[in-house]
């Protein structure tokens, strides 16, 4: 999450939602969820209506700014082969990232990091 904001990613291409958002979400609807739900290992992003970032480069010379799979190649990610999960690329530590699209907004096809 720190190297899509040092790219300059978040919160103009990409939003982060989900566990890592709570505090922001209570804050909106003034109210506190109850605890022990925001403990997770990975984190959820959303693209931002209107964005002009890439997810594989191909908008990297309109914008200036690298794309998301640029951006995530620099903590050593990588897609192991596993068929159960072509989505999923992993760093040497073991983190995981989750590529997920909606199938009628991005066909569905293989890349690579």
């Amino acid at each position: 999450m720190r190297k899509l904001d040092i790219e300059g990613l978040l919160g103009t291409d990409l939003m982060v939602v989900g566990t890592n958002a709570f505090v922001a979400y209570e804050l909106a609807c003034a109210a506190r969820f109850p605890t022990g739900n925001e403990e997770t290992e990975d984190f959820d992003m959303a693209w931002c209506r209107g964005t002009k970032a890439s997810l594989v480069g191909h908008s990297a010379i309109v914008t200036g700014r690298k794309s998301l799979f640029a951006v995530l190649k620099k903590p050593g990610l990588h897609l192991p082969d596993q068929p159960r999960k072509p989505y999923q690329a992993v760093n040497q530590t073991g983190y995981e990232v989750e590529l997920l699209a909606a199938p009628a907004r991005i066909p569905c096809q293989s890349l690579s990091l």
